[in-house]
């Protein structure tokens, strides 16, 4: 076999290692230029090109993911609006306690406890969005109720998120490289080990 022909080892994967890094920037550009109002929208276009890009090989890297800005960014307007206050909420709760401002220890695994099921529904919501036309009511229910049954997945969905989070705090160019594998993964564990289970389209 020709080492550079269509078929090759080296073709397959270049061009997936290609379809990443392109996704992670297009990824990245959408969430830094729209100062994360995008954020939400941008995650759904991320999980939505590497299902359907990267993993299933169908489609255009570029077209696949702005395929999921048609008709969904006021959707994903209020995801944003969620996920500011949402994660606003949680932080400040667990600062509150953390900080010794409210000095009731007891308060801080509850609220370290709100803020995974925050991150779970919220991340399963942004997969969710890429891939149906729910409402934003619809996203945030369903977000939260296959969240939580299917908890293995989340916790490894959690994990990846603050692994990626921590090694940002080293490093911000790590958002450069890091966020596509980190989504692959969670792709890989929400849409293939989740989402496939289900006809989405009859949730509506």
């Amino acid at each position: 076999m020709n080492f550079f022909s269509l078929d090759s080892p080296f073709h397959k994967y270049g061009t997936m290692v290609f379809d990443m890094v392109l996704l992670n920037l297009l990824w990245l550009f959408t969430s830094v230029l729209s100062f994360g109002f995008l954020f939400p929208l941008a995650s759904a276009g991320l999980f939505h090109g590497i299902y359907h890009v990267v993993i299933l090989e169908e489609g255009y890297t570029l077209k696949t993911y702005f395929s999921v800005f048609q008709k969904k960014i006021i959707r994903s307007l209020g995801l944003t609006l969620m996920t500011f206050l949402l994660y606003g909420l949680a932080l400040l709760n667990i600062w509150s306690v953390w900080s010794g401002y409210i000095d009731i220890i007891i308060l801080l695994p509850i609220y370290l406890f709100l803020l995974f099921e925050i991150i779970i529904t919220m991340t399963y919501s942004y997969a969710l969005l890429g891939e149906t036309q729910m409402t934003l009511k619809l996203l945030m229910k369903y977000g939260f109720l296959l969240a939580n049954k299917h908890l293995l997945a989340s916790l490894i969905c959690v994990i990846t998120i603050i692994a990626l989070v921590f090694t940002t705090a080293f490093s911000v160019l790590t958002l450069f490289f890091l966020v596509a594998p980190a989504y692959w993964l969670m792709t890989i564990v929400i849409h293939k080990g989740v989402l496939s289970k289900y006809h989405l389209d009859k949730l509506i």
